[in-house]
């Protein structure tokens, strides 16, 4: 899983050149969707309404970490969205003391301090500042030592959330409902969401105008067909076997892979701020996960 998620974030990026945000979403979920129903359709009889309703939901808590991902990577790289949606592996654990009454270790709230830290250290990136929400009220031009979030790194900031709840939640659902039901509910949700999205908010589309190129092809493809089903598959068979902070000890490998892939195709590479706060990042996620579940 952690493979395939690390090549989605440069896949999108390069998607996002040809491709809009919520036409990206609605044509990666309806792939998704369509080969969903063709794997567990043949297995009805497995598939139960009261299931589906609980996937529906799950659905839209996993396809708000997809929404917040994909509109945030247009405003950042594909290299530091991978660090910045690794936050997930620290926010799992806060989610899990806040839902299921499970506190965090001194030790996992250590590391949310550092991962924050990396993140404003990310944020203050000289060779990425366009679209800066400022944490100043001052003209950030009249200092070089300002720490500033860009509307796509706050955006992926709350993708990578979504994503932790998502985690949470699927530990939970697994548990209690069935694979097929589960899978079926979720990519319904998903699809329907990305429908409607792109329905209401590029009501100017037009198909004949769509004719995007290979990176673009590519992006919708690989994210629809393989880092959708694959990784949502993974999660809801199998990770019920382990728990969500286990689970991220995996997980914490994502960004690494993202960057590596980010650079083998278009030699993205990063500041020094942005370089040590990717470190913190990684440093805080390995300090989390060395704590006992």
């Amino acid at each position: 899983m952690t493979v395939i998620w690390g090549g989605t974030f440069i896949s999108i990026k390069l998607a996002l050149e040809e491709v809009t945000p919520f036409l990206f979403l609605f044509i990666r979920f309806g792939l998704a969707l369509s080969v969903t129903l063709l794997i567990y359709l043949p297995r009805r009889k497995e598939i139960h309404l009261q299931s589906v309703f609980h996937g529906l939901w799950v659905g839209c808590i996993l396809f708000s970490g997809y929404y917040f991902q994909t509109t945030g990577m247009e405003g950042t790289s594909a290299t530091k969205s991978g660090f910045i949606t690794g936050a997930y592996v620290i926010f799992t654990p806060l989610l899990e003391a806040i839902i299921l009454r499970k506190f965090p270790s001194i030790r996992v709230l250590a590391s949310v301090v550092i991962v924050f830290i990396g993140i404003f250290l990310i944020s203050s990136d000289p060779l990425h500042t366009e679209g800066m929400l400022s944490l100043d009220s001052e003209d950030r031009s009249s200092s070089n030592t300002e720490f500033f979030l860009s509307k796509g790194e706050a955006l992926t900031l709350m993708g990578a959330l979504g994503f932790a709840l998502y985690i949470v939640v699927i530990d939970r659902a697994s548990r209690i409902w069935n694979e097929s039901s589960l899978m079926v509910g979720q990519m319904i949700s998903a699809f329907s969401i990305a429908f409607l999205l792109f329905l209401f908010l590029e009501p100017d589309f037009s198909w004949k105008e769509f004719s995007p190129g290979w990176n673009g092809w590519w992006g919708l493809v690989y994210t629809g067909l393989i880092a959708t089903i694959v990784p949502t598959l993974v999660q809801t068979r199998y990770q019920k076997a382990v728990t969500p902070t286990r689970a991220g000890i995996i997980f914490s490998l994502e960004p690494v892979f993202a960057s590596i892939f980010a650079f083998l195709a278009i030699g993205e590479t990063l500041g020094l701020p942005a370089f040590l706060g990717c470190g913190l990042i990684f440093l805080g996620i390995l300090l989390s996960i060395r704590s006992k579940d």
